[in-house]
């Protein structure tokens, strides 16, 4: 039987296809399990070895792959070599690897030609994203741009993020200043290690109904109680020294704040700030046992 099935396809001069091998491989379990065709059982043996060395051969997987995720593989490569564009696919192999089909399998072609047009798909997904962003890019300039004429800025915002401006416009702007990743909570853009001066707080910025940004905060590390003087305080200091430098304004009201004073879920004042369109708070704030610093500024 093998030697007259190899006769047939050395007459008929082609490849073993798939569903060729589909009809004889689905025989070999009862084939090998047949006690009285020892040459047969041998046939199909070789046949499951020839189909393994080509799929070793042609993917380098070394996996123990069932004889039908074998044969599914064999019949991808069939269907491709069989269509119409397959001369095509030869010819344009041979021009772009110097390769003549004579040495190479079929599966190193088909497998040649899904890499090429992989890289295809991800040039043209590389470039529509780029359209993409710099179409977003144009139209988040005009936005912005639009929505910047109608506010005022201050020596008081933070970042140079005027109040008034929408959410939209907001995260425009961090974006460009390079800020650290931004995450939303509700009517809120909260923002960590944002840099003010040569320390990085945590901040928020809050918004209307309406969503227009009217009020920021930011927030220092905490630390224990026998760190409050040596860190929460001197936090507390800093943020105080910048409003007071960027506005040249000094504060209209100041108060002493004792260790008792500082209660959870509320800001301890020191400082307080009223400016023309806008009121700022810097204080003490205490959380689980922890104290901090905090600025919170009000449009």
């Amino acid at each position: 039987m093998k030697a007259i099935f190899f006769m047939f396809m050395m007459k008929k001069k082609r490849r073993i296809s798939s569903t060729v091998l589909y009809t004889w491989l689905c025989l070999l379990p009862l084939q090998l399990h047949s006690r009285t065709d020892t040459a047969g059982g041998e046939f199909f043996t070789d046949l499951e070895k020839i189909l393994r060395s080509d799929y070793l051969l042609c993917t380098g997987d070394s996996t123990e792959r069932s004889l039908d995720e074998l044969i599914r593989w064999r019949q991808t490569i069939d269907s491709a070599t069989s269509g119409d564009d397959y001369p095509v696919i030869v010819r344009k192999f041979t021009e772009e690897t110097g390769i003549s089909a004579a040495n190479a399998r079929p599966c190193e072609i088909v497998r040649w030609m899904q890499r090429f047009e992989q890289q295809i798909r991800e040039t043209y997904r590389f470039l529509s994203d780029e359209r993409d962003s710099a179409i977003q890019r144009h139209d988040d300039s005009l936005f912005l741009l639009h929505e910047l004429e109608s506010v005022i800025r201050s020596a008081w915002d933070l970042v140079a993020i005027p109040f008034g401006l929408s959410l939209r416009s907001v995260r425009i702007l961090m974006r460009r200043s390079n800020l650290a990743p931004v995450t939303a909570s509700g009517a809120t853009l909260m923002c960590d290690s944002l840099p003010v001066g040569i320390f990085a707080f945590n901040a928020a910025f809050h918004f209307s109904k309406d969503d227009r940004y009217w009020c920021y905060e930011l927030e220092s590390s905490s630390c224990n109680l026998d760190s409050l003087d040596t860190w929460a305080r001197p936090m507390m200091d800093y943020l105080a020294a910048e409003i007071e430098k960027r506005t040249s304004q000094p504060p209209d009201h100041i108060y002493r704040i004792g260790r008792f004073d500082i209660v959870p879920g509320r800001l301890s004042i020191c400082k307080l700030w009223n400016f023309p369109s806008a009121t700022a708070y810097v204080g003490l704030a205490r959380a689980n046992n922890r104290f901090y610093a905090k600025v919170i500024v009000q449009q």
